[in-house]
């Protein structure tokens, strides 16, 4: 499932600055992530109601999700490696599971965007990228929660 672009709406630091050992310091992206898809291919069959769905000009089915993502603000010093989160009804799990960091809870009316944190660093110590991507498409309409959007299939 190809990325077309990630559009980049809010860029910090990580827990305002602060290294995370010989990794040093973190920032955290947070966006749309923008995909397309072609709905012969073999491993889009089991999606429903692909056939259905509006196409671009190349003949692929668009769809948007909502994304974060925390890497070492060197990309050199990070270990070149990414730790996919697999987020659960548009919450983050992997910083809160791996680092023993609290998870925001979010309501109608919170805050959004509010700092991540970092826990103990576990995984930030080690270098890993964290790429959180909503992927569920019906979830409440709260601001926070990372979901995706995807296209109506046509009669």
């Amino acid at each position: 499932m190809p990325v077309t672009r990630f559009e980049v709406r809010l860029r910090r630091p990580l827990a305002a600055g602060v290294p995370f050992g010989d990794v040093g310091p973190y920032e955290e992206l947070k966006g749309t992530l923008h995909f397309a898809i072609d709905p012969k291919h073999a491993a889009n069959e089991r999606i429903a109601d692909v056939a259905q769905a509006p196409r671009d000009h190349a003949g692929r089915v668009e769809f948007e999700s909502d994304g974060s993502i925390l890497l070492p603000l060197d990309r050199a010093r990070g270990n070149g490696r990414v730790v996919l989160d697999v987020v659960n009804r548009g919450n983050t799990v992997a910083v809160p599971n791996f680092n023993r960091a609290t998870r925001p809870a979010f309501r109608p009316g919170s805050d959004p965007d509010p700092p991540v944190d970092p826990g103990d660093g576990f995984l930030m110590r080690r270098g890993y990228a964290v790429i959180s991507c909503g992927w569920q498409i019906d979830l409440p309409e709260v601001p926070g929660l990372l979901g995706l959007r995807g296209p109506e299939a046509l009669d």
